[in-house]
């Protein structure tokens, strides 16, 4: 008998548009990863001698194989994978802002700075005037900026009413911060398992070819009664790369001295 306890690091080196590898990314704090293989049979019955078919033959015409796994890793990277994008830098430039937000409601927020180049808006704004028909309005009182993010709340305790259009200006200052877009585009690429396990033999999987997605729910807020780490399910076709002859899975012992 040879027991295992497995464990093991996961790599993923996504293919780049025209199917070249990029590099095997580390997949950090994978839970378990599970591999699930199932056979498609085809069976031929014989029932020349008796009411019942009887099975005379049978053979397997196709076979799924895929990884499961969640990660609870949330870089950008990963978060790339949720959106089906890819992980970027937004550069604002900085500059001036002026704008109008018209027929505002007290009690709502704003954001400001929105474009068609940039729409969840601007941030990193500061030395705002806001003005209702030219009479100038006091933060505190009558609004909020959030300068981080670039929101104005118009408050309902203020002199500002429905119906008001609130003028704007204000410093954008220059400064950049993660940024993914959402797409619709397969993400494939190689998967390698480096085992490393506390009881074994260390064997390590590799996927010459794989189809990622994102599988089931993606935690966006937690719930406060029941606290849980955010995770990424993650699943993996694996494929067989027939173009380039390749297997669909290779096990690879450790080499011995």
């Amino acid at each position: 008998m040879s027991l295992a306890i497995v464990g093991g690091t996961l790599y993923f080196d996504r293919f780049d548009a025209t199917g070249a590898k990029t590099g095997e990314r580390k997949i950090a704090s994978t839970q378990a990863i599970n591999f699930s293989q199932t056979p498609q049979k085809l069976g031929s019955y014989n029932n020349d001698n008796s009411a019942a078919g009887v099975k005379e033959e049978e053979d397997i015409v196709r076979v799924d194989r895929s990884l499961a796994f969640a990660t609870r890793s949330i870089v950008g990277a990963n978060l790339a994978l949720v959106l089906g994008g890819s992980e970027a830098i937004r550069t604002q430039a900085g500059g001036a802002l002026a704008e109008t937000l018209s027929n505002v409601t007290p009690g709502m927020v704003y954001q400001l700075g929105v474009t068609a180049a940039q729409p969840s808006g601007s941030r990193n704004i500061t030395g705002e005037a806001i003005t209702v028909a030219a009479a100038a309005k006091t933060a505190g009182v009558d609004y909020l900026l959030d300068e981080t993010l670039g929101r104005l709340e118009i408050l309902e305790t203020g002199t500002i009413v429905k119906t008001d259009d609130v003028d704007v200006a204000a410093t954008i200052g220059a400064t950049t911060w993660e940024y993914i877009t959402s797409a619709t585009q397969q993400i494939q690429g190689a998967a390698r398992l480096i085992g490393v396990d506390s009881k074994g033999n260390h064997r390590d999987y590799y996927f010459p070819k794989c189809n990622l997605a994102v599988d089931g729910e993606f935690l966006l807020k937690g719930d406060p009664e029941n606290p849980a780490y955010q995770e990424i399910p993650i699943s993996l076709e694996i494929l067989e790369d027939v173009a380039n002859g390749l297997a669909a899975v290779y096990l690879d012992g450790r080499p011995q001295s």
